[in-house]
């Protein structure tokens, strides 16, 4: 997927992952030393690369190493010509980079392997504050703790950047270390890790499985690398930020099937947790920080007690054009202890708390948590707020409440443009648990404002409002469809406290399968609007206009119909065409539709999705594959 930087700061994040991805140093006159034995001992007659790193830290040669050109300068090269595959083991402790250089195998990252001496206890690299590039290897089985932690802490078991270091690792292997803090690669004191083309896996920690970042660092992940199959026992499985810092994850990269939790038993509910709450089983962004997951990027598949994929806490973030899919946060059935009070599973796909959140053009699927399949927003410590744009959340299991979305007290949430479908609350739900909000759980939020939207095919299953559910607060819904859930009670919308105002704008509720009562339950303020329509089988009390239909003569199913999500078209003759209420739309400056779709002829549909008319002479018909169809004579 091309980078869409369509706006100023959008062309800043791209222009930032351009120039820290191209952390070229210049070779003009530089030095460039060649290693000819893969021995970590020093020799007269051969060039070992730690006599090589040496050689350019100092400005003087090492060893058996030589100058083959140049001399040296601000950005000297390390080169091999030693027969492959080969394997430097290191007997003496990690490599120490403390100049600019660049250190780079002439084969495939399989084939070049630095790794500490079996039962050693060092990491591999140390960077400190230099300009360093590493090209093509394979780091391994480095192994960094502190018998203090957390009082102190060893970070980077593979390399630790430090000092203001700017490391850049290319089409490397960063495999099997483990530290306190970033268990394959580590900063703090304001330095910048960039992980281009590389895969990151099976390193562990306990903050920061794989890449792990303090004290003002950064972190830039892009051009395709994955952060795979990394443990954490406490936050960040993949990776772990905090302390004004910032991640950018981008161009197709992937963050996929790691953990973060203690012990086994975290999550089968038997024996001892240790610590009560692990968090971000993919990532882990808190302490004023800033994360951005852009351009295709992938979470996928990762594992915690809350933010199975992702956390978020006193922090600032975006998510743009990207997928947060099939990850688990799942909580703590039983703990033997009475004294241990714990918040169990919140955020299978995104857990926010206390920060504010931008999802833009993104599928948040396939998800599942106790609470908040996709999403689960709440206020700790400060308010927070997420803004969900032209994006679908669909397929997310709750086994309690809210599958796609659960919004808590202190909070705002905005969602535009956006279809909410296919989600369940109250999957495998037990005894005692009333589940609601098939796709959206309010409780006491400041303020939630649902504009232009999609909600349908929803469940809550044995409880009320398959659709949303709020129990508190204050929620505000204008040209939305919200038709075709299913719940035992209010299956479209419930309302059990806070008021639901409806007022002066056009949304489409039910359909001909329920009767309004089945389909719309409150025993809190409905404030309905003079131009909503009602497409259940029976009106209640005049509020509306009625106009029964069947879901599939309101809208079609999921499916690709352009964009960058999935959608719901409208049906032919749907009683959302040309319905909205267009001062929402100007109003809020909503141009276009959840695919880009310009909302330009003046009279907006109802939905996340604008059909485009017709020209004079031209039929739209609907296929018998559902697809729609435009014909001219």
């Amino acid at each position: 997927m091309i980078p869409s930087c369509l706006s100023s700061y959008r062309l800043f994040l791209c222009l930032t992952a351009i120039l820290v991805g191209g952390l070229e140093l210049s070779s003009a006159n530089a030095a460039t030393i060649t290693v000819t034995s893969n021995a970590d001992t020093s020799s007269p007659t051969e060039c070992t690369l730690r006599d090589a790193i040496s050689s350019i830290n100092l400005a003087l040669l090492q060893g058996g190493c030589t100058i083959l050109e140049g001399a040296f300068g601000d950005s000297d090269m390390v080169e091999f010509d030693v027969p492959t595959p080969f394997t430097i083991t290191l007997e003496n402790g990690p490599l120490m980079v403390s100049a600019d250089m660049s250190i780079r195998s002439q084969t495939d990252s399989e084939l070049a392997i630095i790794r500490s001496t079996f039962g050693a206890l060092h990491r591999i690299i140390h960077v400190d504050g230099a300009r360093v590039n590493i090209l093509n290897f394979t780091i391994s089985d480095g192994f960094v703790e502190h018998v203090n932690y957390p009082d102190d802490q060893e970070l980077g078991g593979g390399i630790y950047a430090s000092n203001g270091a700017n490391v850049r690792v290319s089409r490397c292997i960063i495999r099997n270390n483990r530290a306190d803090i970033g268990g394959g690669l580590g900063a703090d004191m304001s330095s910048t890790i960039s992980i281009y083309a590389s895969l990151v896996s099976e390193n562990s920690a306990v903050a920061g499985g794989g890449v792990g970042a303090i004290d003002s660092s950064q972190v830039y992940i892009f051009s395709e690398a994955v952060i795979d199959n990394n443990h954490a026992t406490e936050l960040g499985g993949g990776i772990g930020m905090r302390t004004y810092g910032r991640l950018q994850i981008s161009r197709n990269s992937r963050i996929t099937n790691n953990r973060a939790y203690a012990n086994p038993e975290d999550f089968s509910g038997m024996g001892t947790v240790s610590p009560p709450i692990t968090e971000g089983g993919g990532i882990s962004v808190s302490d004023h920080s800033r994360l951005f997951i852009l351009d295709g990027s992938v979470v996928s598949g990762n594992t915690a007690l809350n933010g199975g994929g992702i956390y978020i806490s006193n922090s600032l973030s975006e998510i743009s054009e990207s997928i947060i899919e099939n990850n688990l946060s799942e909580g703590i059935d039983t703990v033997f202890n009475e004294h241990v009070t714990l918040r169990r599973g919140f955020g299978g796909g995104v857990h926010l708390d206390s920060s504010t959140l931008t999802v833009l053009d993104t599928e948040i699927r396939g998800n599942s948590a106790a609470t908040g399949g996709g999403l689960a927003i709440f206020a700790g410590s400060d308010a927070a707020s997420g803004t969900i744009s032209e994006s679908t959340v669909a397929d997310n299991i709750a086994q309690n409440w809210g599958g796609g979305m659960a919004v808590f007290s202190g909070t705002s949430a905005f969602v535009t443009n956006t279809t909410v479908s296919n989600n369940v609350a109250g999957e495998g739900a037990g005894g005692g648990i009333f589940p609601a909000g098939g796709g959206l759980y309010a409780v006491d939020p400041e303020i939630i404002r649902i504009l232009n939207s999609t909600f349908t095919e929803n469940t809550a299953q044995s409880g009320t409002g398959g659709g949303m559910h709020v129990i508190s607060g204050s929620a505000i819904l204008a040209n939305t469809i919200v038709a075709g859930n299913d719940g035992l009670f209010g299956s479209e919308l419930s309302a059990t406290g806070g008021s639901l105002s409806l007022s002066s704008n056009a949304n489409i509720y039910g359909d001909s399968s329920k009767t309004y009562d089945q389909a719309i339950s409150f025993a809190a303020p409905l404030f309905p609007g003079s131009s909503d329509v009602i497409t259940s089988s029976t009106l209640q009390n005049g509020d509306a206009n009625l106009a029964s239909a069947a879901l599939d003569e309101i809208i079609l199913p999921l499916g690709d119909n352009g964009g960058l999500t999935r959608t719901h078209l409208l049906a032919p003759n749907s009683p959302a065409l040309n319905a909205a209420n267009p001062s929402v739309c100007s109003t809020y400056v909503i141009t276009d539709d959840q695919r880009g779709i310009p909302r330009d002829d003046g009279h907006c549909d109802i939905g996340s999705i604008e059909i485009e008319q017709p020209e004079s002479g031209c039929y739209v018909i609907r296929a018998q594959n559902a697809n729609v169809v435009t014909f001219c004579l």
